[in-house]
């Protein structure tokens, strides 16, 4: 021990006088503050002096660093230094902790990093609540005692222990590291850089072995596991391994229990898909082993085999057949049948990366020609990610399963002739582009006549070993073919009625269609005709069509006249007026008779006009219509004069009219008949006449005067009555 000491003091003092102009030394008699020069014999350290603690410290207080530095630093026997939660150490030169001294990490926040050109070398005691991060050389000696909660070992540092390391955090190792003495973990140790054991390592219940890298259990060295371990790449037991009641131990890559290791399971080994498990030693395996990869059993393995789970292998000395199959393989398309390792592997391997399959010594192996047909012995070499060849064999059995390849003209289009509704299948045959041995026949399930349309043929190709190839063509028949039609012949039509034309929806029309006939079916009749065909002559024209859109047409004349007169609604009434003083005649008037046509406004003409004078009686008037198309109705109403007003009388006489001839029986009356005035007088009569003897008595003279009208008025003159010489007797009444 004392000489190691002697040969780093004599590096670190070469080194000294390459790098340091001053050395300063802990007093501590005013506080524990690092930064307070008072506390050191020459002023406070700086990157060109080297700070010491004393073996003793001279002031009561031990060094405590509060704020980031970088020095080298002694810490000499029971001198401790104490890295403050806040404070930090970067060393770059040369750091000793002698055998009694302490280097304290005071917790969490606390840093201290062994930068790339750092060395540490501990005799003494770490205490580590911090983190601790070595990308330096960092040695425990046989004597040290490192008390760890978080650690980085980087890349490009290493890591020795030759002492006791007690892990209770986080150590990650991406440099090497190295265990000569005692390891023991309570937490997680993750190894992502080359580990070695030739000391004893102890991974106690619940605290967790990860290993990235590379990592060998020498022949000397002790592993003991009671947590778990999981390795993700290589794991090498050389020595003693030994995994206790409740572990577990995971591989995923590659585990090698060597010819000089001694493995004892009684916990889980799981040895997970496409990983390698190779047993070249001893393995007492009292627990489970479970296997869903490759395990190659070498030396066996007892009590207890592994349990394979999907497919798993187990490789023994003399048995390989579990890593390949039997496979059929069918000629391809250059008549030549190709088979690669994956085609005769164990199905996991389908899954697996970093193997190497090679068949009869090549990547792949191949077989030619219609000969080749039929089964071969093959030897499928297995060279797994570490380099391990295991070698078994498999029969290739090779068949001709290649049907036939055809090219068929994709689309064929076919019309039809006239008549015709149906095609002859009239079809070239297809390209046979790729067959191995020979074609035996060519047919196609269309039928001798093809219907209008689009029909898939497929044609089969078949081999000389019952292989068939298929193609689809695609066959339209099409018709072109425009119907037949004949229009009916040329009409004339009257007027529908109350319509100035004719409905094309007519019995005359749509009752009389053109007649159309079709090499396919019965085709479709239309017109072009209005709703209503006008007056005069129209074209119809006549169309036929098929059920494939090809049409006919036809025209057809249709003259439309109006042979319909108009319809007289109301005639003018009849009139009757009263004649005029002025003579036997009277004047009469009339409105228009109300009259409709289908076609045109009617004109009107009357046989006597309005206004004019209408002699004495009835006189009928006839209304003439006519509309547009010389078509006439006629109608009549009576014009009557009429004269309700009685002659009048002047000049009438007066009672002396009478003449009495002596005193005899006889009177004569003698009188100016009276005047009857009328316009339209037709005679007067009366009883007595003048010169008239009148009878004895009172006497009474009547006149009646009537006219054409047949109006009376009567007049009556009494004279004075005359006494005869004889008594009188009144004459009757009724005279």
């Amino acid at each position: 021990m004392n000489r190691k000491v002697s040969g780093f003091a004599l590096l670190f003092i070469s080194l000294l006088g390459a790098c340091l102009s001053a050395q300063t030394t802990w007093t501590g008699v005013n506080s524990t503050n690092w930064n307070t020069a008072s506390n050191w014999t020459n002023g406070l350290p700086g990157p060109f002096n080297e700070p010491t603690i004393p073996a003793a410290p001279s002031g009561p207080n031990s060094p405590v660093v509060s704020v980031f530095t970088y020095f080298n630093f002694n810490v000499h026997n029971y001198g401790t230094l104490t890295i403050a939660a806040d404070g930090g150490v970067s060393l770059f030169g040369t750091f000793i902790n002698y055998s009694s001294g302490t280097l304290m990490l005071a917790n969490t926040a606390t840093n201290m990093l062994i930068e790339a050109s750092g060395i540490l070398e501990n005799y003494g005691n770490i205490l580590n609540h911090g983190t601790f991060s070595n990308e330096g050389n960092f040695t425990n000696a046989t004597i040290g005692s490192f008390g760890n909660n978080h650690v980085f070992s980087h890349s490009s540092g290493s890591f020795s222990n030759l002492g006791t390391y007690t892990n209770f955090g986080q150590f990650f190792s991406e440099a090497s590291f190295q265990n000569a003495g005692t390891f023991n973990n309570h937490n997680l140790f993750n190894n992502n850089g080359a580990a070695t054991n030739a000391g004893t390592m102890h991974s106690v219940a619940g605290s967790t072995l990860r290993n990235d890298q590379f990592f060998t259990n020498l022949p000397n060295g002790a592993m003991n596991i009671s947590g778990t371990l999981l390795n993700n790449r290589t794991l090498t037991n050389q020595g003693q391994f030994t995994s206790n009641l409740g572990s577990e131990i995971t591989n995923s890559q590659f585990v090698k229990n060597a010819a000089t290791a001694n493995w004892s399971n009684q916990g889980l080994i799981a040895n997970v898909l496409c990983a390698i498990f190779e047993n070249k030693g001893t393995l007492t395996n009292t627990s489970i082993f479970e296997n869903e990869g490759f395990v190659y059993a070498d030396s066996p393995i007892s009590p207890n085999l592994p349990a394979n789970m999907g497919s798993a292998v187990v490789i023994e000395p003399g048995n390989t057949g579990s890593l390949c199959h039997n496979a059929t393989v069918g000629l391809a398309a250059n008549n030549t049948a190709t088979v690669d390792g994956l085609d005769l592997a164990n199905n996991q391997l389908d899954f697996c990366t970093g193997w190497t399959l090679l068949v009869n010594g090549l990547p792949s192996y191949s077989f030619n020609g219609c000969a080749s047909v039929g089964p071969h012995i093959v030897n499928v070499s297995f060279i797994d990610p570490s380099g391990r060849t295991t070698i078994c064999t498999a029969i290739v059995t090779v068949v001709d399963d290649l049907a036939p390849i055809l090219s068929c003209q994709s689309t064929l289009t076919i019309q039809l002739g006239a008549g015709q509704c149906t095609a002859p299948a009239n079809l070239a045959l297809p390209t046979v582009l790729v067959e191995n041995c020979a074609v035996t026949s060519i047919t196609n399930n269309a039928l001798a006549m093809l219907p209008i349309g689009q029909t898939q043929v497929i044609w089969t190709a078949t081999d000389q070993d019952g292989n068939a190839g298929f193609c689809s063509q695609t066959v339209i028949v099409v018709d072109q073919l425009p119907p037949t039609i004949n229009c009916p012949p040329a009409k004339t039509l009257n007027t529908a009625p109350n319509q100035c034309g004719v409905l094309s929806q007519s019995p005359q029309i749509a009752g009389d269609p053109a007649f159309a006939f079709d090499n396919c079916g019965t085709p479709t009749v239309s017109n072009n005709a209005p709703t209503m065909l006008p007056l005069g002559n129209s074209t119809i024209i006549w169309t036929a069509t098929d059920a494939f859109g090809n049409t006919s047409t036809c025209p057809q004349q249709i003259t439309v006249i109006d042979a319909t007169p108009p319809l007289i609604i109301n005639c003018p009434p009849d009139i009757t007026v009263q004649s005029q003083n002025t003579g036997c005649q009277a004047v009469a008037t009339w409105g228009a008779a109300i009259a409709t046509d289908n076609c045109s406004v009617p004109t009107q003409v009357f046989s006597i006009s309005s206004g004019s004078v209408f002699n004495m009686g009835a006189t009928p008037v006839t209304v003439l219509v006519s509309d547009a198309s010389l078509n006439v109705a006629t109608c009549q109403f009576i014009v009557t004069v009429a004269d309700n007003q009685p002659p009048s009388w002047s000049n009438c006489p007066d009672n002396s009219i009478i003449t009495l001839l002596d005193c005899g029986d006889v009177a004569v009356g003698n009188w100016t008949p009276p005047t009857a005035n009328d316009p339209c007088l037709a005679g007067v009569a009366s009883n007595f006449q003048p010169g008239d003897v009148l009878p004895f008595g009172q006497n009474l003279i009547e006149y009646v005067a009537t006219d054409q009208a047949g109006n009376t008025s009567q007049l009556a003159v009494s004279p004075s009555p005359w006494m005869p010489c004889l008594p009188w007797i009144a004459p009757p009444t009724s005279w």
